[in-house]
């Protein structure tokens, strides 16, 4: 009983049994969560599980004597065997997994691609805001060099700043003014990128957590199916084996020979 605890395991037994009064209730309710009523090999009435363990119908687990079972199960001949039971557990199980994995797989599809999605028009985003910021900066740039300019005056009094060096300050206020607004630029332009990263670090982690997920479930789907798909095939082969040897065992018939008695 890997991962099972027998207490949950009697008390299902225990409630399955308390609600029914026949044998068809009986195995409806035992459906219900998950076990089949099926013909045991020595012990009469069992229940299967889906993983193919089986569980006797007797006192251990329902706390009832072989009387009582009598009394409300009669009809084991109706019922499949282990084996047989087995293999249509393995069988169903393969075919819930195989439909599980379908709808898992269209579920991640789906999602990955509205992630996907999100991530291209990220990507324009930041395009369309680098381009409007790297305009903004070019038409600011252009006013200031009209400003820098517009400092120089012209005609006589022009000529009076180039003799007096009054020119010479000028530059080189307009160049100290120059290298800080590249400098304000940049740091626009940088803090704009690193924002921007952040923003695609973000996303990019969540794409990376859903496909981490996505092959985590895929992967145990897989593993299951191809769990129940031994089973099946080594139940069937086992199925054969004893049925092969039961004709094997089988005492063959004597022909009668002629009558010469008469």
């Amino acid at each position: 009983m890997i991962g099972k605890d027998p207490k949950q395991i009697m008390a299902v037994f225990q409630e399955c049994w308390s609600l029914s009064d026949t044998q068809n209730t009986f195995t409806s309710a035992l459906k219900e969560h998950g076990y089949v009523l099926a013909r045991g090999d020595r012990r009469g009435f069992v229940a299967v599980d889906h993983r193919g363990e089986v569980f006797s119908i007797s006192k251990k687990w329902i706390g009832i004597n072989a009387k009582e079972v009598r009394a409300k199960l009669s009809d084991e001949r109706s019922l499949p065997s282990v084996d047989e039971t087995r293999i249509q557990i393995a069988k169903d199980m393969t075919l819930r997994l195989n439909t599980l994995f379908q709808e898992q797989s269209s579920v991640f599809n789906t999602r990955m691609a509205e992630l996907e999605e999100k991530r291209q028009a990220l990507t324009r985003q930041h395009e369309a805001e680098r381009q409007k910021l790297l305009d903004t900066q070019n038409s600011h740039w252009q006013q200031k060099q009209q400003e820098w300019q517009y400092n120089f005056k012209k005609g006589v009094r022009g000529l009076f700043d180039r003799i007096t060096g009054k020119r010479k300050n000028i530059e080189k206020r307009n160049e100290q003014d120059a290298y800080h607004v590249k400098i304000n630029q940049q740091q626009e332009r940088d803090a704009l990128i690193f924002s921007q990263l952040e923003t695609r670090r973000t996303l990019q982690s969540r794409i990376e957590r859903l496909q981490a997920l996505r092959s985590h479930r895929l992967d145990e789907l897989e593993h299951d199916v191809t769990q129940y798909q031994d089973i099946l095939e080594q139940r069937i082969e086992q199925l054969e084996k004893q049925r092969q040897d039961k004709n094997r065992n089988r005492p063959e018939l004597r022909q009668r020979g002629p009558d010469w008695t008469h």
